[in-house]
């Protein structure tokens, strides 16, 4: 009976450190999770304002850094007469042949920004893309230039929202710009002063901390067999092409022609309007960094006509 008690006891002191574990391992379970949750809940907002605001320059894609749309055409035109995807350095190889697709005097407003970026006046360059491409095909555009430069000038990428229905920006919250998204997506300071560059409007961006540059959109066209022809005659040799000039070009063209794509000519005087546009840009960015957005040149901005008015040389 004696022995009955002392077992009886033992288990029941065995139950206690077992409950005790138990409760012990679910505590710091949860306190790990709740960890966990306040972590991820950190990171969706945005870092708290600065005591000195950074100063950062971000440009849209299409029609703002150039006109990529046939060029993008063209590349997959390639890659499917070749079979395979093809390298960065092919695609840079491209551009160089048809640099009419690059704004004009776009690099030379880059190597400003590339000037502003080594003296520490300007903190981040970035790219803000509402391009229904793979975030890749950005990424190679950006990488072009940096290497045009030889320089990593740009350093962030924020894609779109979605691509044919699904989620690719996923601090993005709708197709439309807004600081807010910026924000989200880059990690940005609240209180940063941005000089946005974009050829659309954007309500959403209109905020007291954004020099807004709404410039007339770039757009270039150039006849399918006059690149095909072009691109035979620079790589026919270094690529050992074995097909005819007739039939690499019938191949790239007859591919070009699926996406029914309007070409157009440009004159002189539209060419002219668009390098007048690139120097307005620079005026304005000069502006940007001399005078920020205070309260004083806010005022005197509003007063201003509008940099370009998309309708005027049309």
């Amino acid at each position: 009976m004696e022995l009955n008690g002392v077992m009886l006891v033992a288990l029941l002191m065995s139950l206690l450190l077992i409950v005790s574990h138990i409760l012990f391992s679910l505590r710091n379970k949860l306190s790990v999770d709740n960890t966990t949750i306040n972590t991820t809940m950190a990171d969706t907002r945005p870092i708290p304002a600065s005591n000195k605001p950074l100063k950062i320059v971000v440009f849209d894609l299409d029609e703002t850094l150039g006109s990529f749309v046939e060029i993008a055409m063209f590349w997959e035109a390639l890659e499917k007469y070749y079979g395979y995807n093809l390298v960065d350095e092919r695609f840079f190889e491209v551009l160089d042949t048809f640099p009419d697709f690059l704004r004009p005097k776009i690099l030379v407003i880059l190597d400003y920004l590339k000037d502003k970026k080594n003296k520490k006046t300007c903190d981040q360059i970035m790219i803000y893309t509402n391009n229904q491409g793979p975030k890749s095909w950005v990424k190679m555009i950006s990488n072009y230039l940096n290497n045009k430069l030889n320089y990593k000038l740009f350093d962030k990428i924020v894609a779109a929202f979605k691509v044919k229905g699904k989620i690719v920006e996923v601090g993005r919250t709708s197709h439309n710009k807004s600081v807010e998204d910026l924000v989200r997506c880059t990690k940005i300071p609240i209180n940063t002063e941005i000089c946005f560059i974009d050829d659309q409007k954007h309500p959403l961006m209109a905020q007291d901390n954004v020099y807004y540059i709404n410039a007339k959109p770039y757009d270039f066209s150039m006849p399918y067999e006059e690149m095909a022809s072009l691109y035979y005659d620079l790589f026919s040799e270094k690529y050992s092409i074995e097909d005819s000039k007739e039939e690499f070009m019938n191949n790239i063209v007859t591919y070009m022609n699926r996406y029914k794509y309007k070409l157009y000519d440009k004159s002189d005087e539209e060419y002219n309007a668009d390098i007048v546009v690139s120097k307005q840009i620079l005026i304005h960015l000069e502006d940007f960094f001399k005078n920020g957005r205070s309260q004083h040149t806010r005022k005197r901005r509003k007063q201003r006509k509008q940099m370009t008015k998309k309708t005027s040389l049309r």
